[in-house]
């Protein structure tokens, strides 16, 4: 689900793994299907089991072809109804083996659909997936009262009061397996990813927004999957939303600088000249912002460690890449000149805090 906010953190990706955990059991006791430490074996062939946590008003799960990857709503992490949760994997699990076996291009909850959860016995529950999501957030909402209420009584002046909430609450925390930050609004220790850009290959232009965005407190990463590629941004929810927003600008900027780079430069011809001025324009924009970052250089080093530290949490096998490209030294340095005039425009927020361009 592209722009979808997936998120990371300790607490979070323990819970990742107690889901992993249900998925395995599902596919081995109910779908009898062999499972191996991070695949399953679906006629003769590996899949991987991939689960990211995400957050959405109207969806509890989603399926991902592309990356054969399964979402599961963040709601859950304090859902006591174990059962849902249990359902919800099902009806993704579901939609991951008819995907195998017929591809993407059948209805969603069509006729293929209902026969694979028929087939594994499952009930109408599962086919349907239409858990009260209402009724999830009052019992996140109750928990995390009870929880906080606890953690409060055990500041209490009365030792054996104090006590007894600190037992309680710790009791609350471990079988829910949820650390304290995640009760508080702005969990500092929580990072998202969003996605954009879906393309069926890498682009240079798609490259040089990631090089402009590692000026930013973010990390840019190209995710690959089945004939696709993503651009994914990484860090601190506030970052990343601005880091969006810039990404948004510069998709549309980019091929505007280069149309007046051309128009103003007619001997800059070909698919060469015009990747090397976007590559150009990235390396033109670090060197123009040098100043303001050395400003804040301290800050910005702590800051960029922080993320280095826990990248790890969304991307535990990360990989460099490196491409081979024709190099057009006059475009590029008619690029490295526009970025260091390059001017991100700023956007306007609704209430929402949604950011919209303003070109």
């Amino acid at each position: 689900m592209e722009n979808t906010l997936l998120f990371y953190s300790k607490t979070l990706v323990a819970f990742q793994r107690k889901i992993t955990a249900e998925a395995k059991k599902i596919l081995s006791q109910e779908m009898n299907i062999c499972v191996k430490k991070k695949n399953f074996i679906y006629c003769h062939h590996l899949y991987p089991l991939n689960f990211t946590l995400f957050e959405h008003p109207n969806h509890l799960g989603y399926f991902n072809h592309y990356l054969f990857e399964i979402g599961i709503n963040k709601l859950y992490i304090l859902n006591t109804d174990k059962e849902s949760l249990l359902n919800t994997i099902r009806h993704e699990l579901a939609h991951y083996i008819t995907f195998i076996i017929h591809g993407p291009n059948i209805q969603d909850h069509g006729t293929e659909f209902r026969k694979i959860c028929k087939d594994y016995g499952w009930s109408k529950s599962v086919y349907r997936a239409k858990i009260a999501k209402e009724s999830i957030k009052s019992t996140n909402n109750d928990l995390a009262k009870k929880i906080k209420k606890l953690l409060s009584l055990s500041l209490s002046k009365n030792y054996f009061e104090a006590q007894l909430a600190t037992e309680k609450a710790n009791q609350l925390l471990l079988k829910h397996h949820i650390e304290k930050d995640l009760l508080t609004e702005e969990d500092k220790y929580q990072f998202v990813v969003v996605r954009i850009f879906q393309q069926k290959q890498i682009s240079t232009k798609l490259q040089t927004i990631a090089a402009i965005l590692e000026s930013f407190l973010v990390k840019p990463i190209m995710n690959h999957g089945k004939s696709t590629v993503y651009l994914e941004i990484f860090g601190k929810k506030e970052d990343v939303e601005i880091a969006k927003y810039t990404a948004h600008f510069l998709f549309h900027h980019l091929d505007k600088l280069w149309l007046m780079e051309k128009k103003n430069s007619p001997m800059l011809k070909g698919l060469a000249a015009k990747n090397s001025f976007f590559r150009g324009l990235a390396c033109g924009y670090k060197q123009g912002i040098k100043k303001i970052q050395n400003k804040y250089s301290s800050m910005l080093i702590q800051q960029k460690n922080t993320l280095t530290q826990n990248i790890h949490l969304a991307y535990p096998s990360l990989k460099c890449t490196t491409i081979s490209y024709i190099h057009d030294d006059k475009a590029a340095k008619k690029g490295i000149e526009r970025g260091k005039r390059l001017k991100i425009n700023k956007g306007l927020q609704d209430k929402s805090n949604k950011f919209f361009l303003i070109t």
